[in-house]
């Protein structure tokens, strides 16, 4: 098995291979008004939108420096049918998982938290569900 091999802040990390479809340059990121933390935005990739997340702080709980060229690096991922852009400081490259000398990052694990967040988020800003819609507190 190989992994792609990236640095967030000051750690090294990797992901396995097949998780990720590409390594991107990121674009303009809209803010999302009330977002979870991690969630740092959305971007359009090639007409699509996509969200932007913070894996520091999903994976470690505290957030990558923002600036520099270096943060616009975005790791396009896909995992249980969702689709998104982790942004990293650096890609290093692909190696076979024995090389690594890096945490291998569990991406479904990652994905539960940030649904559990946004689901933590959108219970603020909606009540009890009365004729299936959702009201506004």
């Amino acid at each position: 098995m190989d992994a792609v091999v990236f640095q967030i802040g000051e750690r090294r990390c990797s992901l396995e291979l097949q998780q990720v479809e590409e390594v991107i340059r990121l674009g303009p990121i809209t803010p999302i008004p009330s977002a979870a933390p991690t969630v740092l935005g959305a971007m359009n990739l090639r007409g699509q939108v996509v969200a932007v997340v913070d894996p520091c702080m999903l994976a470690f709980g505290d957030a990558v420096d923002e600036g520099g060229a270096a943060a616009r690096v975005g790791l396009l991922v896909q995992t249980r049918g969702c689709r998104l852009v982790l942004r990293v400081d650096r890609v290093e490259g692909v190696v076979p998982v024995p090389e690594l000398g890096s945490s291998v990052l569990d991406l479904d694990a990652l994905l539960d938290r940030l649904l559990a967040q946004l689901e933590s988020f959108a219970g603020r800003w909606t009540g009890p569900s009365q004729g299936g819609e959702a009201a506004h507190e």
